[in-house]
């Protein structure tokens, strides 16, 4: 339950704790304006966790909080205009109404999400705010074990994936667009797709995870905003592929999982017990 309590310029937001009884968690909004804006401003610290709010002390101003929502707001367009330029429908409609940009479209589309990607990643970057994450002391090593994997992913997915059809320079070329982003339209449990059905979207969730020591307040959101993005891309892929090759998809989709490896971990679990067993056998 949240209370705010107002003394002068000073907001004190009040978490009654559930895991404690009469135990209570304080998070100091400086100069918030409203009791909807503590509120909002307390529940987006607790949710993450409810030790960070005792051990960060975060103070955020009114003025700083809206700069935090405008932020938001504009990775959330960023993130809905990626998607909906390269939606089926709207892939259609080029190809109906303006056929000669289907060649360029890809190439187009990529240049468009790097140009407005990179002042978005500056504004991030240059607004200040408390700190989040740090992966300090022995987490710096699950940091690196995260960032290593993220890479692997990233190579192991490009023997697979054809670089020259992800930027859209094969379909400028050819004029043909495959969904698979390579030649052969093909599915396989080689190598790491035996493992994660898209290890590039895995690997990205990685990535900007452990790509930085420190993750102020704004990179933060943002990262937040692209990993669910990345979740929801992937769903949105998957129907796509699903809708274009059926059944065939499907009993892939069965054998393997689509980010985190649960299936192939379950499977490398149960042959370790198989194989224990014969040994004491």
């Amino acid at each position: 339950m949240l209370g705010v309590n107002e003394t002068g310029g000073l907001s004190e937001i009040l978490i009654n704790s559930k895991w404690g009884a009469g135990e209570k968690d304080y998070l100091p909004c400086v100069s918030c304006r409203s009791t909807v804006t503590a509120k909002a401003v307390s529940f987006l610290f607790f949710i993450g966790s409810r030790k960070a709010c005792q051990e960060f002390n975060i103070a955020i101003s009114g003025e700083k909080y809206m700069n935090m929502v405008l932020l938001c707001i504009l990775w959330i367009i960023w993130c809905a205009m990626h998607s909906i330029l390269i939606d089926v429908s709207v892939i259609k409609a080029i190809k109906n109404y303006a056929p000669v940009l289907t060649r360029c479209y890809r190439l187009v589309y990529n240049g468009l999400s790097l140009v407005t990607l990179i002042p978005l990643i500056i504004i991030t970057r240059m607004t200040g705010g408390p700190m989040i994450v740090s992966w300090d002391g022995y987490t710096i090593l699950v940091r690196l074990l995260l960032l290593v994997t993220a890479l692997l992913l990233f190579r192991a997915g490009a023997r697979k994936y054809d670089l020259q059809h992800f930027l859209g320079i094969k379909q400028f070329q050819t004029g043909e667009e495959h969904l698979l982003l390579s030649d052969t339209e093909e599915f396989t449990e080689a190598g790491v797709f035996g493992i994660t059905r898209h290890p590039w979207y895995f690997g990205s969730l990685l990535f900007i995870w452990s790509m930085l020591g420190q993750y102020p307040l704004p990179v933060f959101l943002a990262v937040c905003i692209l990993s669910i993005y990345l979740v929801i891309g992937t769903v949105l892929e998957e129907r796509k592929i699903v809708a274009r090759y059926g059944e065939s998809y499907q009993r892939y989709r069965q054998r393997v999982s689509m980010l985190f490896p649960w299936k192939w971990l379950a499977r490398v679990v149960l042959c370790r017990c198989r194989s224990c067993e014969k040994k004491v056998g």
